[in-house]
């Protein structure tokens, strides 16, 4: 560590003890400018404390990128896992937050601060299990539905209803279920109002989601997407150019940029 690096460390670390968090993370920063020596530990040590700074001002992201850039370095750094275990929780992300809490305990047993987290992630975690196994079922059930030609109309066209709302409300479940894989086929077929229910489901699933939107990509295809926008039905052709465009735009990431772009464009505001 050089010499400067370290006088920014321990001027950070003031910082910190005395609930500076903006002052403790300018300096940590500083310091990871001023580390030239190319020591990796070092450099893990400035990113665990910024992190530590990040959780303290609930930038829960900015905590977890920076705990990971310690986790590259050092795997098995528990002060790292943990800190990007209740950065994680907090951003929504159980199931890494709960691996790197189950990590913490195996690799230091009598570490105490980690329970309480732990304990919290376990029982989201067996609900999100059985929300997950209800949804499932009930995707069945609709899949079931629709697919059931000896149903009655009303009944088929519900189901056909249903998955649009599902498709556009809870996209991930329905594409750990295999919605993908079932409806594409349901492209070729002659009913116009189920094809219709079946674009429309797609594009839901594509909607804020690169990886959902290559899978649907690569299932439907743009020769598939084009056979609809040439059919003759106005609701088909609008339901297809949204499709498209929602695909792109998950793609591209278009829609985060501009969401973006608002927040820091005063004139948009």
């Amino acid at each position: 560590m050089t010499m400067d690096a370290q006088l920014k460390k321990e001027e950070g670390n003031k910082f910190f003890q005395a609930g500076d968090y903006a002052s403790a993370l300018a300096c940590y920063t500083a310091a990871l400018k001023l580390q030239t020596d190319g020591n990796k530990n070092d450099t893990a040590t400035f990113y665990k404390n910024r992190a530590a700074c990040y959780l303290k001002q609930e930038e829960w992201q900015k905590a977890a990128d920076d705990a990971s850039k310690v986790i590259e370095i050092i795997p098995a750094d528990t002060k790292a896992l943990f800190r990007r275990a209740q950065a994680c929780d907090q951003l929504g992300q159980v199931e890494q937050a709960f691996k790197d809490a189950r990590a913490v305990i195996h690799l230091d047993p009598k570490n105490k601060a980690v329970i309480p987290l732990m304990e919290k992630l376990s029982a989201r975690i067996q609900q999100m299990s059985k929300e997950r196994h209800s949804t499932n079922s009930r995707v069945s059930q609709m899949l079931k539905a629709f697919f059931d030609q000896q149903a009655d109309t009303e009944k088929r066209q519900a189901a056909a209803n249903n998955l649009c709302i599902l498709g556009r409300d809870n996209p991930a479940q329905l594409f750990e279920a295999g919605g993908v894989e079932v409806l594409v086929p349901v492209l070729g077929w002659k009913e116009p109002e189920y094809v219709l229910a079946a674009v429309r489901t797609l594009g839901g699933m594509c909607a804020n989601n690169e990886e959902r939107a290559k899978a649907i990509m690569v299932a439907v295809g743009f020769p598939g997407l084009q056979q609809q926008l040439t059919k003759d039905s106005e609701d088909l052709c609008i339901a297809t150019g949204y499709f498209i465009m929602t695909m792109v735009c998950a793609l591209t990431g278009l829609n985060r940029k501009e969401e973006k772009k608002s927040r820091h464009d005063p004139a948009q505001r």
